[in-house]
């Protein structure tokens, strides 16, 4: 799924390279991904009860986003 390529895209970022550029391109993907949760979650919210996995997925996706940020921001500041 989307969300566990945004887990494996993240932790490559981290691990190797915290270049601007994918820091960007990794916070680009976990933002349609989380988006993509969040939508699927709110569309079957009112005919299947909350999903549970997908709101995992939103809370840690926002989570994982701030975080991405926090980093791009560093990057800003460090060039």
């Amino acid at each position: 799924t989307g969300f566990a390529l945004v887990l494996v895209v993240d932790g490559l970022v981290l691990l190797f390279a915290r270049s601007r550029p994918f820091v960007a391109a990794a916070l680009l993907l976990t933002i349609i991904a989380t988006a993509g949760n969040l939508i699927y979650l709110l569309a079957s919210y009112s005919t299947s009860g909350l999903p549970i996995i997908s709101a995992l997925a939103v809370i840690f996706g926002i989570y994982i986003a701030l975080a991405q940020w926090r980093l791009l921001m560093e990057a800003r500041m460090k060039s």
